[in-house]
């Protein structure tokens, strides 16, 4: 039996089930097609579309469902069809191949589809779709790529950005490779101005270092401990940024000002110690910008 006689065949057993508008839907959980074809055996042009669809591709025909308006009714005066609500409808259409896609009609309901005389009698070859041609390599690759980002995107970005921070780091703790100790000390002090202008310490050029130490060490101990629940932890921190400030201010004076320049050991002190100072600064900083509530 050729594919065109399965379809037919199809059409016809359906066509023998009544044209019902008034049928209830299928039980929950149900298959509406299996509904249909079992124990229903009535409906509209859903159902009967529908089950002609299921059934075609189960006998090897690719098929379809195709919803829209039938014909509607010819007006002569106007000279047109009139098509309204009431025409709509839905039918099957399969698939030939040389052919393209057939329409069927198996609603009991409206007449059946005209065929050419000799339809009955052709021989359609096997029904089956024409694979596409395949694709050249690198367009297979461009999307294989393209599904690779979209799936993994978020985790290639973590990574970059893992990249850069810890490149930042590696760059940021080797700028002071080859500086003298007078400029590891000065370069701590500019530090530390900096890190003033975010605990709202005002830098006025008139200021001696030692009046800008004495400015942050006012701003450390007033600003700070207005966070309550934190006043205990940060208490700690105060007392050695207030140290280390002081040791970094004096050496730095006296690499600024002095004749002759402090004990290397004495500036690698306060390098060392203008490190931690930075770094106690920022945490100091950061807590002290949370809002203030009570245990």
């Amino acid at each position: 039996m050729t594919p065109y006689a399965r379809a037919m065949a199809l059409e016809i057993y359906l066509r023998s089930f009544p044209y019902d508008l008034q049928v209830a839907g299928p039980p929950e959980g149900r298959d509406v097609v299996d509904y249909f074809l079992f124990d229903l055996q009535r409906g509209y042009c859903d159902y009967f579309a529908s089950a002609m669809v299921v059934m075609a591709r189960s006998v090897g025909i690719p098929a379809r469902l195709v919803v829209g308006y039938a014909m509607g009714r010819y007006d002569p005066q106007r000279e047109a069809y009139v098509v309204t609500e009431k025409n709509g409808h839905a039918w099957p259409e399969l698939y030939f191949l040389g052919y393209g896609w057939i329409p069927f009609e198996p609603t009991s309901g409206l007449s059946v589809l005209e065929r050419a005389e000799d339809a009955q009698e052709a021989d359609f070859s096997p029904a089956v779709i024409p694979s596409r041609p395949e694709r050249p390599w690198w367009v297979r690759l461009s999307v294989e790529t393209r599904l690779v980002w979209l799936r993994y995107r978020w985790w290639a970005l973590s990574g970059v950005g893992m990249l850069l921070l810890v490149a930042g780091w590696w760059v940021w703790g080797r700028r002071t490779i080859g500086l003298s100790g007078e400029e590891r000390v000065a370069l701590c002090y500019a530090n530390l101005r900096g890190m003033g202008l975010r605990l709202g310490v005002p830098l006025r050029p008139c200021d001696t270092p030692a009046e800008f130490a004495t400015a942050v060490g006012w701003g450390l101990t007033h600003r700070c401990p207005r966070v309550a629940w934190l006043e205990t932890a940060m208490r700690r921190d105060v007392e050695l940024a207030l140290d280390e400030i002081s040791l970094l201010t004096r050496v730095y004076e006296r690499v600024s000002y002095a004749p002759t320049l402090p004990d290397p050991d004495l500036m690698r002190r306060a390098w060392q110690g203008g490190h931690r100072l930075r770094q106690r600064l920022w945490r100091l900083w950061a807590l002290s910008v949370l809002p203030s509530r009570k245990l």
